[in-house]
């Protein structure tokens, strides 16, 4: 960590360098020279202004790599794009785990029990740390390292399970009514991404993100069902908030033949088409959608929609434009939103969402239980019975 004086290494970038070295020179010899760089239409000419006056003027102390952090997050804030932004050298190491599959913890996904007083343990990662302790879906969390649930902090219980890898946190599980104490120690973990089951004949498959990991996942639990002698698939990208664009166009290239699968156009023009090969899966096909079903999950539904499958649920939340990730030299980086996206019929969906072919809303009941209600969901049972026909 570097004290006293702050370097631009972070942002400014190598093909500006010698000129940029030029500026800071002349302002060293001529510090009255400042006014005419801050005057100036350029971000360039103003950080190295304000570099050479808080090096030679501040009388404190300063942290140089926090003001680089600093000034990335706002000069990408300033752009006014909520999907754009400045990432640290540690959100970025994070970001790219995630867009892996790669996890820390002990590798569940929680929400509020609707009934008991806890945490409701809605999936749990095949071969995580909370998978070798027993853990399982049901399972209610009442304390964590002895921090009971009180109904109010239920946040608070969420960062206790997180924590140091090797690092071991005592969970209060309720299980049945029958409760107990387990000793979970976190790890690193592959999140599983992709859950399958047979509802009858129907091979019933819910993606809960979309990553690199999730694409061998993807296509393990089609192989299977199909295997299981299913007659049609229903997709449930309910609640998927979306991933990297490249997984969702490779499970749709394992299921959709010959064709556009996507569209990219990007601010000089350039369209770039993601195209399927000939194997495909001659089934019936079902996505089932809701408000929270974002980016990568909307490619993918609007996708099946054009190959003639049925949307089920609700109106999705409207993401259709890309983002790209620009790595820096010191692990930062920068995400801006560089293109727009249409389906393979031509249909982009930012600011509206897709319609659902069958429109069928949860009662506040049913949303309470969302994660309880199994094959009792009446949006499951209606993308079944599109697919069973």
């Amino acid at each position: 960590m570097k004290k006293n004086g702050f370097s631009l290494r972070a942002v400014i970038i190598s093909s500006a360098a010698a000129l940029l070295a030029g500026v800071m020179a002349a302002l060293l010899i001529v510090p009255n020279a400042l006014s005419g760089y801050l005057g100036r239409d350029s971000a360039a000419s103003k950080l190295m202004a304000l570099e050479y006056l808080v090096e030679h003027n501040y009388s404190g102390e300063c942290d140089s790599d926090a003001m680089e952090d600093a000034m990335g997050k706002a000069y990408i804030a300033a752009i006014g794009d909520q999907y754009s932004a400045y990432l640290t050298d540690e959100e970025n190491s994070a970001w790219h785990d995630s867009y892996n599959g790669s996890e820390k913890g002990i590798g569940i996904t929680v929400a509020k029990h609707p009934d008991k007083g806890g945490l409701l343990v809605v999936d749990v990662s095949v071969g995580s740390p909370a998978d070798s302790a027993g853990i399982t879906h049901g399972d209610c969390i009442t304390a964590v390292d002895g921090i009971a649930f009180d109904g109010e902090n239920y946040n608070q219980l969420v960062n206790a399970i997180r924590g140091e890898t090797d690092s071991v946190c005592a969970l209060e599980i309720d299980r049945d009514g029958s409760v107990s104490t387990v000793q979970v120690k976190r790890g690193e973990y592959v999140q599983t991404a992709v859950f399958y089951r047979m509802i009858g004949k129907v091979g019933y498959i819910r993606i809960t993100a979309f990553s690199t990991a999730a694409v061998s996942m993807f296509r393990d639990a089609v192989d299977s069902v199909i295997a299981s002698g299913a007659t049609g698939l229903v997709f449930d990208v309910r609640e998927n908030g979306g991933g990297s664009v490249d997984a969702a166009v490779e499970m749709l290239d394992y299921l959709l033949p010959s064709g556009t699968l996507l569209n990219v156009t990007y601010k000089s023009g350039r369209v770039r088409q993601y195209t399927s090969d000939k194997q495909s899966v001659d089934l019936p096909l079902a996505v089932l959608i809701n408000g929270n079903t974002a980016s990568s999950a909307e490619i993918f539904a609007a996708a099946v929609h054009d190959y003639g499958g049925t949307t089920v649920g609700e109106q999705s939340f409207g993401k259709g434009i890309m983002q790209t990730t620009y790595d820096l030299a010191d692990g930062s980086a920068v995400r801006l939103t560089v293109a727009r996206l249409t389906s393979p019929k031509g249909t982009n969906w930012h600011g509206d969402g897709l319609t659902p072919d069958v429109a069928l809303t949860l009662t506040e009941e049913q949303l309470s239980h969302f994660y309880l209600l199994g094959d009792s969901d009446p949006q499951i049972k209606a993308a079944v019975a599109a697919v069973s026909k």
